[in-house]
Protein backbone atom coordinates (compact mmCIF):
# COMPACT_ATOMS: atom_id res chain seq x y z
CA UNK A 1 0.00 0.00 0.00
CA UNK A 2 1.42 3.27 -0.96
CA UNK A 3 1.82 6.24 1.78
CA UNK A 4 -1.32 8.00 0.26
CA UNK A 5 -3.73 4.76 1.10
CA UNK A 6 -1.92 4.55 4.21
CA UNK A 7 -2.49 7.94 5.52
CA UNK A 8 -5.84 7.76 3.81
CA UNK A 9 -6.85 4.73 6.23
CA UNK A 10 -5.25 6.63 9.17
CA UNK A 11 -7.42 9.36 8.46
CA UNK A 12 -10.73 7.33 7.99
CA UNK A 13 -9.80 5.77 11.02
CA UNK A 14 -9.58 8.76 13.16
CA UNK A 15 -12.56 10.44 11.77
CA UNK A 16 -14.09 7.04 12.99
CA UNK A 17 -12.99 7.27 16.06
CA UNK A 18 -14.08 11.10 16.57
CA UNK A 19 -17.39 10.18 15.31
CA UNK A 20 -17.62 7.35 18.00
CA UNK A 21 -16.63 9.49 20.64
CA UNK A 22 -18.90 12.59 19.23
CA UNK A 23 -21.80 10.10 19.37
CA UNK A 24 -20.77 7.79 22.75
CA UNK A 25 -19.76 10.33 25.06
CA UNK A 26 -22.91 12.23 24.90
CA UNK A 27 -25.59 9.22 25.33
CA UNK A 28 -26.19 9.83 29.05
CA UNK A 29 -26.59 13.51 29.21
CA UNK A 30 -30.23 13.93 28.51
CA UNK A 31 -33.23 11.37 29.81
CA UNK A 32 -35.45 10.37 27.65
CA UNK A 33 -37.59 12.11 24.87
CA UNK A 34 -41.30 11.07 24.21
CA UNK A 35 -40.37 9.26 21.21
CA UNK A 36 -37.91 7.15 23.03
CA UNK A 37 -40.41 6.69 25.93
CA UNK A 38 -42.33 4.81 23.35
CA UNK A 39 -39.75 2.93 22.04
CA UNK A 40 -39.09 1.89 25.46
CA UNK A 41 -42.27 0.45 26.17
CA UNK A 42 -42.66 -1.81 23.18
CA UNK A 43 -39.20 -2.90 23.62
CA UNK A 44 -40.12 -3.94 26.97
CA UNK A 45 -42.95 -6.25 25.77
CA UNK A 46 -42.19 -9.67 24.26
CA UNK A 47 -41.22 -9.80 20.79
CA UNK A 48 -44.75 -10.31 19.21
CA UNK A 49 -46.40 -7.38 20.83
CA UNK A 50 -43.96 -5.16 20.15
CA UNK A 51 -43.97 -5.74 16.54
CA UNK A 52 -48.06 -5.66 16.96
CA UNK A 53 -47.76 -2.34 18.66
CA UNK A 54 -45.60 -0.53 16.36
CA UNK A 55 -48.18 0.29 13.43
CA UNK A 56 -50.13 2.06 16.09
CA UNK A 57 -47.50 4.28 17.66
CA UNK A 58 -44.26 4.40 15.61
CA UNK A 59 -43.43 5.71 11.95
CA UNK A 60 -40.11 4.06 12.52
CA UNK A 61 -38.87 1.20 10.15
CA UNK A 62 -39.17 -2.36 11.98
CA UNK A 63 -36.23 -3.34 11.31
CA UNK A 64 -34.78 -0.61 14.16
CA UNK A 65 -37.23 -2.88 16.27
CA UNK A 66 -36.13 -6.58 15.32
CA UNK A 67 -32.38 -5.15 16.12
CA UNK A 68 -33.05 -3.01 19.40
CA UNK A 69 -35.13 -5.75 20.65
CA UNK A 70 -32.36 -8.26 21.71
CA UNK A 71 -30.45 -5.04 21.73
CA UNK A 72 -31.94 -3.71 24.97
CA UNK A 73 -32.09 -6.96 26.53
CA UNK A 74 -28.21 -7.65 26.55
CA UNK A 75 -27.22 -4.04 26.94
CA UNK A 76 -30.33 -2.68 29.08
CA UNK A 77 -33.17 -0.82 28.59
CA UNK A 78 -31.73 2.85 30.00
CA UNK A 79 -30.05 5.65 27.97
CA UNK A 80 -27.02 4.32 27.37
CA UNK A 81 -27.99 0.60 26.89
CA UNK A 82 -31.11 1.93 24.17
CA UNK A 83 -29.25 4.74 22.54
CA UNK A 84 -25.96 2.40 21.73
CA UNK A 85 -27.40 0.68 18.81
CA UNK A 86 -28.18 4.06 17.10
CA UNK A 87 -24.57 4.96 18.37
CA UNK A 88 -23.12 2.12 16.76
CA UNK A 89 -25.05 2.59 13.77
CA UNK A 90 -24.01 6.03 12.93
CA UNK A 91 -20.06 5.60 13.89
CA UNK A 92 -20.68 2.51 11.31
CA UNK A 93 -21.52 5.24 8.85
CA UNK A 94 -18.25 7.25 8.98
CA UNK A 95 -16.36 4.45 6.85
CA UNK A 96 -19.22 3.39 4.66
CA UNK A 97 -19.64 7.03 3.89
CA UNK A 98 -16.07 7.02 2.68
CA UNK A 99 -16.24 3.87 0.62
CA UNK A 100 -19.62 5.13 -1.09
CA UNK A 101 -17.63 8.21 -2.13
CA UNK A 102 -14.49 7.18 -3.19
CA UNK A 103 -16.29 4.23 -5.31
CA UNK A 104 -18.82 6.82 -6.79
CA UNK A 105 -16.58 10.28 -7.46
CA UNK A 106 -12.58 10.06 -5.70
CA UNK A 107 -11.08 9.45 -2.42
CA UNK A 108 -10.97 12.88 -1.76
CA UNK A 109 -14.79 12.92 -1.94
CA UNK A 110 -15.03 9.96 0.16
CA UNK A 111 -12.94 11.77 3.03
CA UNK A 112 -14.92 14.92 2.80
CA UNK A 113 -18.18 12.02 3.06
CA UNK A 114 -16.17 10.60 5.93
CA UNK A 115 -15.58 13.81 7.79
CA UNK A 116 -18.95 14.91 7.49
CA UNK A 117 -20.37 12.01 8.73
CA UNK A 118 -18.43 12.22 12.11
Amino acid sequence: MDSGGRNTWIAVLGLTVIGALLRFGTLDKQSFWLDELVTVSLLRGDFGSMLHGIPESEATPYLYYVLAWPWARVFGFGEIGLRSLSALAGTAIVPVAYGAGTALVSRRVGLVAAASSA
